[in-house]
């Protein structure tokens, strides 16, 4: 439960759970099931079509280009969640978090919806679903340099 994650897999579906561990995600497994406590839970890899992300106070990172036509949950009670994206991406972004903050870096894109704790925004033709709940975690979508 305390030790870190580093998958670097190719295969058609995981699960992974750690407690206070990071686990990192690499390689191409196309539907995942990753969750922590309160480790860190970090995504690098374009290969994901389904995925559920999930921690209670570990900060989640996203930093991949989705795959067109992928659907993505992520979820976290006060950790931070950060999204790297390419410039080009293309995909629905859905954010809402209780009482943290959301921080916007696509600025050339109007929101669709957006409230102090929602934000809905469309990033090229949307190919992607992304949704994103937080309790009291900040949510930061920003393109890469």
């Amino acid at each position: 439960m305390s030790g870190d994650l580093d998958l670097n897999v190719n295969v058609p579906w995981m699960r992974a759970r750690t407690g206070s561990g990071r686990l990192l995600l690499r390689g191409s497994a196309q539907d995942v099931d990753a969750s922590t406590i309160e480790g860190a839970l970090d995504i690098a890899t374009d290969a994901i079509l389904r995925g559920r992300f999930a921690s209670v106070a570990g900060d989640i990172r996203y930093s991949a280009a989705p795959a067109p036509g992928s659907l993505f949950e992520f979820s976290n009670h006060s950790g931070a969640i950060d999204f790297l994206l390419p410039r080009d991406v293309s995909a629905r972004v859905d954010l809402s978090s209780i009482t943290g903050a959301i921080e916007n870096g696509f600025l050339q894109a109007r929101p669709v919806a957006s409230t102090a704790h929602n934000l809905r925004v469309s990033l090229g033709s949307g190919e992607a679903q992304i949704t994103v709940r937080t309790f009291k975690g900040t949510i930061r979508l920003r393109p890469r340099p």
